[in-house]
């Protein structure tokens, strides 16, 4: 029996009273979000991105836990993480400082660009048309799912922001488990993990399990450095930012696969190299397969 029926997400039970919301909607939700019980309060981590799919988060976790959620942390400025803040106004907001300053920067870049939504959308299904590459497809496919969520999404979009900041790490404490967050950086300017017990680690887009990581809006090469000191914590689980759960293997693989991504962007000596480099065979059944192209005309960019 499953424990929370959404059509946005999957619960799993990770520990005593620590669930992973593990994405199950290709369109609106894209990203996995975490709920803790720590027992005299209830935590969420991350709010999915959309006002729809954070709504069922948080019933989801109260359900779970018998109590209203008093804390939602953002773990980094992406939207597909934090567009659901608005459901949780009235719990404390929590993220790093540099992430609170990101995440009001990006809203207000979305919501600027939101009149060229209908244009974007029916230039891809345009393309899609024309489109005879299979993998082209899959890509194009996937970028028309998000147009048509980013259309809905404006709706009811009300930004909301974090109200509480951290620097460095954050503990906290309640009478079934203890969690330190840690702020680092790579994927974006600035990246919060939640470190639970010595025993699961919330690792938002710092790590991902089948899905390429994108690389615009941080430093690889710091990533790098951050997975390196990810593996000196001590836990058995990682919740993943995207995909399914897993061991402390799927750090080594993260790492595995950034360091591939250096190396293709080496290659890349003209914006005609973009469209001539293919996908890597071993990544083609992961998702989030748009990325590669951005990744490397960042790479480009940032080398040349």
């Amino acid at each position: 029996m499953r424990l929370f029926e959404s059509k946005y997400f999957q619960l799993e039970q990770l520990s005593d009273g620590v669930f992973g919301a593990i994405s199950s909607d290709a369109g609106m939700t894209v990203s996995n979000a975490g709920i803790v019980d720590f027992g005299d309060f209830t935590l969420v981590w991350d709010s999915l991105a959309s006002e729809l799919a954070g709504r069922d988060l948080r019933r989801a976790a109260e359900a779970l836990t018998g109590k209203p959620v008093s804390i939602l942390v953002n773990s980094h400025h992406h939207m597909d993480h934090t567009r659901g803040n608005q459901v949780f106004a009235g719990c404390q907001i929590i993220s790093s400082v540099v992430t609170r300053g990101l995440i009001q920067e990006r809203m207000a870049r979305f919501q600027s660009e939101t009149v060229n939504f209908p244009a974007s959308l029916e230039k891809t299904q345009t393309k899609l048309s024309l489109e005879t590459s299979a993998i082209k497809c899959k890509i194009l496919e996937a970028q028309i799912r998000e147009w048509q969520s980013e259309l809905e999404v404006v709706k009811t979009l009300k930004p909301t922001f974090p109200n509480v900041g951290f620097q460095h790490s954050l503990e906290f404490h309640g009478s079934k488990h203890s969690a330190t967050m840690l702020e680092f950086a790579g994927h974006t300017g600035s990246d919060s993990v939640l470190l639970i017990d010595d025993e699961i680690l919330f690792a938002g887009d710092v790590v991902l399990e089948k899905n390429l990581g994108f690389m615009g809006h941080g430093n690889p090469e710091l990533w790098l450095e951050t997975l390196s000191k990810l593996e000196g914590l001590n836990f058995k689980t990682i919740l993943p930012g995207h995909g399914q759960p897993s061991d402390r293997q799927l750090i080594p693989g993260m790492k595995s696969y950034i360091q591939q991504m250096l190396k293709l962007g080496k290659t890349v000596n003209s914006p005609d190299d973009l469209e001539r480099i293919e996908i890597p065979e071993q990544w083609r059944e992961w998702g989030l397969l748009e990325g590669f192209k951005y990744n490397l005309g960042f790479l480009f960019e940032r080398d040349n």
